[in-house]
């Protein structure tokens, strides 16, 4: 499941669901809340979002995704190496 941030529209990720047709991918906007979606994911990938923060506080494994990162990480959690930055 992927959770839209609320700018994104799902017609933009179309192509994605072209390129990796064999995978499930489906993708979450305003159905449900963010609470909702961490409840039932067993990983949560962001960059340096809160929804990233209260995933680890609820236990899930979570992962900060930073491609290109130039500067000092943004993510408390991953400057504190208790969560993994890519």
């Amino acid at each position: 499941m992927v959770k839209l941030h609320p700018k994104d529209r799902r017609a933009s990720f179309q192509s994605l669901v072209t390129k990796f047709e064999s995978l499930p991918l489906q993708f979450v906007g305003n159905e449900f809340s963010p609470l909702e979606c961490l409840a039932v994911s067993d990983f949560v990938f962001g960059m340096s979002s809160i929804m990233l923060i209260e995933a680890y506080v609820l236990g899930k494994n979570v992962v900060s995704l930073q491609p290109g990162l130039c500067v000092e990480d943004s993510m408390v959690l991953s400057r504190h190496s208790l969560i993994p930055v890519v």
